[in-house]
């Protein structure tokens, strides 16, 4: 017996080109199937959580600083604590106020008696990935000089990392 017959055939039973075209949907129909699992439930993906404990300042409005306090979280859509105060460590006059846009660009200084300076230790929800640490609220790495926005229930500051302590891990 043949391989491929006269008319085609494999083994004389099926046309060639018709397996082909079945090899190819079975295939499409596997990898949408896959697919569709993978968006539905992630955790075949292995992703290392950290609490990366940071320094940063933050200058606030003097009516702002009874609010911010030691235990303040903020909550992502999904009600996961993304950062936490865990201490403030400074709490002084600020002089000067660098007022920035949403993009994070400087846009004019002031001098200012009405603000405070806080130095804040902050613990921030975090993952690994290709040897970098991004952090759950921006998934943008977490580096030295990054501003981010801590949206409490009660307020919104603008913290500016300083020095980045590295914290535990969990899977």
């Amino acid at each position: 017996m043949k391989l491929v017959d006269e008319k085609g055939r494999l083994f004389g039973v099926i046309n060639v080109f018709d397996l082909l075209v079945l090899c190819i949907i079975v295939s499409l129909a596997f990898f949408a199937i896959k697919w569709v699992r993978t968006a539905e439930d992630p955790s075949w993906t292995r992703v290392k959580t950290l609490q990366v404990r940071c320094i940063g300042i933050s200058i606030i409005a003097n009516y702002k600083v009874e609010l911010v306090t030691e235990g303040s979280e903020m909550l992502n859509e999904d009600g996961l604590v993304v950062a936490r105060i865990e201490k403030i460590l400074n709490n002084e006059p600020a002089n000067l106020v660098v007022y920035s846009s949403k993009d994070g660009e400087k846009l004019f200084f002031k001098d200012s008696k009405e603000n405070r300076k806080l130095t804040i230790l902050v613990d921030i929800l975090s993952y690994e990935r290709r040897g970098e640490i991004y952090s759950c609220m921006t998934d943008l790495p977490i580096k030295v000089g990054q501003d981010f926005i801590m949206n409490t229930k009660k307020y919104s500051i603008n913290i500016d990392l300083r020095k980045i302590l590295m914290g535990e891990s969990s899977e």
